[in-house]
């Protein structure tokens, strides 16, 4: 990452005035563990159930970024999610057309402690979920 860019992710994280944090040069921000990388992760699906698998697909590899730039030191980067067969059964299409009737609500934020730095030692209550808002929940059946 540029200057800039550690400078400005060092602000969001810290809570830091961007005045205090301006000053500094690449050394501070290596004394403090400011990352210097950025990491991207892609993942390739070949069979994806749209409406009961892939949000699920999603969130858990979205933490997994975020979990894997911890233990690297890293910025979490760009999760890029590739499908192949990306398929809607038949038994889902009134639960499809509702979700698609709803407006959606502004996206919550995804917070990670910092705990260890080992892949291991995440626990379930090391991810806060801030200003979660959601619809009522939508059944459907598991196709089989």
């Amino acid at each position: 990452m540029t200057l800039k860019e550690r400078k400005d992710y060092y602000e969001k994280t810290s809570g830091l005035d961007w005045a205090v944090v301006e000053i500094l040069n690449d050394d501070d921000l290596d004394e403090v563990n400011v990352p210097v990388y950025e990491l991207d992760l892609q993942l390739y699906q070949r069979s994806c159930d749209i409406f009961l698998g892939v949000p699920y697909n999603i969130a858990s590899y979205a933490m997994l970024l975020m979990m894997m730039a911890q233990v690297t030191n890293c910025k979490p980067g760009t999760f890029i999610h590739d499908y192949g067969d990306l398929h809607i059964y038949t038994n889902h299409m009134d639960q499809i057309t509702e979700q698609l009737s709803r407006e959606p609500f502004v996206y919550p934020t995804l917070k990670l402690i910092n705990r260890g730095q080992k892949i291991d030692e995440f626990r379930p209550d090391d991810f806060v979920i801030e200003d979660y808002k959601h619809h009522k929940f939508i059944k459907g059946a598991v196709a089989i």
